[in-house]
């Protein structure tokens, strides 16, 4: 069975995951930025694949497996880690267990 998600809702509040996410950490400072993904990318014509831009700007697929609400982002390390829908913030956010902390994005307006 496949899951096809284009918005995701929890009570009152809509979140529509497709489009261009920007680590709260890099907003204020692109220059200084040191997330391992500045911007994150989710296609809705590509359900098994994330795009990340790294920290030399260059753009790179990463597998995912899209489940429900979430996706799967499997890091450098091996690791697999949830990217998921904060609803209550309106952010996604995973877990870098390299960092231990949680790593969180806001969505970049449309063109």
């Amino acid at each position: 069975m496949s899951v096809i998600l284009c918005c995701c809702q929890s009570h009152d509040n809509t979140l529509e995951l497709y489009g261009k996410w920007v680590d709260l950490s890099c907003v204020n400072v692109p220059k200084k930025c040191t997330s391992r993904f500045p911007i994150i990318h989710l296609d809705a014509q590509r359900r098994d694949s994330i795009f990340v831009q790294k920290q030399d700007g260059r753009w790179e697929g990463k597998w995912t497996n899209h489940k429900w609400e979430s996706f799967s982002l499997k890091l450098e390390n091996g690791y697999e880690s949830l990217l998921y829908p904060n609803y209550k913030t309106k952010t996604l956010q995973y877990y870098d267990n390299t960092t231990k902390q949680f790593v969180y994005y806001t969505k970049l307006p449309s063109p």
